[in-house]
């Protein structure tokens, strides 16, 4: 997050301001992703999901086809899976956040270590967003110093 705040710090302080991304879900556009969509991409075979190893619960079960009611926080969060058993695991919980299903760990870091990261993260889909904007922008105050620079 730090670098996401540091680079809008700077192009504010310079006056160059990204254009607002518009949106890309909503009503007459994609679907939001709802938790079963977000982890649909999990098999058995995935790393870091090992539901044996996560804190086992008895909550009231939800369906998996809404939208997440809360933000996934640095301990993970206090949401359990939907099933109402356990919580996530840590796959899980880095797929709600918007991380490929395939995203590499670091393998020294402890389960506590990696929902940190996850939770301390912006989204990528949402840096990818934030970022392509805040390259349009630069780009066009290139093109602009470029027809300046030929004009004088």
């Amino acid at each position: 997050m730090d670098s996401l705040v540091l680079i809008t710090h700077i192009l504010f302080n310079v006056g160059i301001l990204p254009e607002f991304p518009t949106a890309t879900h909503g009503p007459g556009l994609a679907p939001f992703v709802t938790i079963a969509r977000a982890l649909d991409g999990i098999t058995a075979q995935s790393t870091e999901n090992d539901p044996q190893s996560v804190m086992q619960r008895n909550k009231p079960s939800y369906s998996p086809h809404t939208l997440k009611k809360s933000c996934i926080t640095c301990d993970g969060g206090n949401d359990c899976h939907f099933s109402g058993t356990r919580d996530y695991t840590v796959r899980e919980l880095a797929c709600l956040q918007g991380f490929p299903v395939d995203f590499k760990f670091v393998k020294q870091q402890s389960n506590t270590d990696k929902k940190r990261q996850i939770g301390n993260a912006v989204p990528p889909v949402v840096a990818k967003i934030f970022l392509t904007a805040v390259r349009k922008a630069l780009e066009a105050e290139d093109r602009a110093r470029e027809y300046v620079s030929r004009a004088s």
